[in-house]
This record gives structure tokens, sequence and C-alpha cells, in this order.
């Protein structure tokens, strides 16, 4: 790449920006050969500047998320590996009485939407949330692949599949695409939040696992997604329903 690309590159993205760094460094396998560029946006707007960088230039990019389980060809890969392990903001928004509508084609707030369930030192009186797995479940993911929200499908006690159940409280986690699997595990383990226990043991982070429909137990991803918000080519925030991807 010429000096004056490297320069517009480096002037448009807050994060780190590298130049013909070996893959070897970023994946768990230690493999893979020199990128052009290698750029860590430091946020989703951080982001959208160095795709409309990256589109302006005509340079080819690759998403990737940690590296894990990644193989990269010793001869490296040309044009920008865009990394996003730095976008890891992961947080409960939101807690209701009642699941939020679903937008369709409009970019919401991301999140995962997962039901509690009644624990056994609950007060006399206190709504049965069902058994773990139970419930509304959804994935959320900032970069490329930022938002999901599905219904896991699972009958709740006295219900049919993905009914809505009366009492029971939505809780919406934002998960960016860099957040690794196990702390979003975690942080639903902490919360008392089920639908997510089959991403437990998965290595890898929520942005890959979107992209690859991870899973494991009989269950995978898209049970529990509903949209993805991702990014285009020209940095704009767009949002799929799951219904529409392929």
């Amino acid at each position: 790449m010429e000096q004056a690309g490297r320069e517009r590159l480096k002037a448009a993205c807050a994060g780190r920006v590298l130049f013909d760094e070996p893959l070897a460094r970023h994946t768990s396998m230690g493999v893979g050969g020199p990128a052009d560029v290698m750029l860590f946006p430091a946020d989703l707007d951080d982001l959208a500047r160095c795709l409309r960088c990256l589109n302006e230039a005509g340079l080819p990019m690759t998403p990737v998320g940690n590296g894990t389980n990644l193989i990269c060809r010793d001869g490296g890969v040309r044009g920008a590996i865009v990394v996003l392990k730095d976008l890891r903001d992961l947080r409960i928004d939101r807690e209701t009485g009642e699941r939020p509508p679903v937008s369709g084609t409009r970019p919401g707030p991301p999140g995962l939407e997962i039901q509690p369930r009644r624990e056994s030192g609950d007060p006399e009186g206190a709504p049965d949330y069902g058994r773990p797995g139970d419930g509304v479940a959804t994935q959320g993911a900032d970069g490329a692949a930022r938002e999901s929200r599905r219904e896991t499908g699972e009958p709740a006690a006295g219900a049919g599949a993905g009914a809505d159940i009366p009492g029971r409280r939505a809780v919406s986690v934002t998960a960016g695409a860099g957040v690794a699997l196990q702390a979003l595990v975690a942080l639903a383990l902490k919360e008392a939040l089920a639908g997510a226990e089959f991403l437990a043991g998965i290595p890898g982070s929520v942005g890959g696992a979107v992209r690859m429909n991870a899973g494991a137990y009989g269950r995978e991803l898209s049970d529990i997604l509903t949209a993805v918000a991702w990014l285009s080519r020209t940095g704009e925030l767009r949002q799929t329903p799951r219904e529409a991807l392929t």
C-alpha cells in the first residue's frame, strides 16, 4: 500500500492500525502470513469511519473477531483485516414487565432478551419463569452483526412453544461483536437469565458466533436470533430480521 493511503487510514481510524502485520500473532492457532493492513476499531463509530475510508480507497475488507480457530494462509491476506475484538460493550439495558416490540427493519436497541427464571428461594407467589432455556432470548452484537432477537421456541410451564407469558420480565442485554461468548454466558448466569446455556464452552466471540450460527447440544444461535443490526461498506447502520437472513 502506498504511503499516502496508509496516512489516510491512520488519520481516519481512532483504533490501532498495523501494516504488513503477521496474522499468526492474532490467531489462536498461531498461523497466518502478513495482512496488508489490520484495523482495530475502538467502537462502533470508529468502525463506521474505517469502513468508509476502506470503501473510498477501494480496498477489500475481511472482518474477524478474536481469531479463534481461524486458519490463515502463509501467503497472507490482501486488503484490510478489520478486527472487531475491541467492540466489547456488554451491559443490561432494560427490564420491563412485558416484552418490548421488535422492529423489523429499523435499527433499535441491541440486546439479548431472556426471561428470568424462578428460583427456589423466590418469595411465595412469585411468577414461575419456567425452566432454564424457556422464554425469550436475544443475542446482540455490535459491528458487522450488532443486534439480534428471537424467542427460543422452548415451551414454558403450561404454555405452548413461543407463547407470551403474562408477568414475565423481558431483559435486554447489549453485547458487542467482540464480546467473548463465555462473558455473555457468565452475565446470564449471574443475572439468573435462561436461554443461552447451550453457548457454555463454545470459544470465540458474539460476532463470529452469529456469522457461523454457532451451536451445541442440539441448539444453535439461530434458535434465539430474531434480527441482526450491521454496518454497510459505507458505514451505514442497517437491520435485517431473522426471516430475511440466508
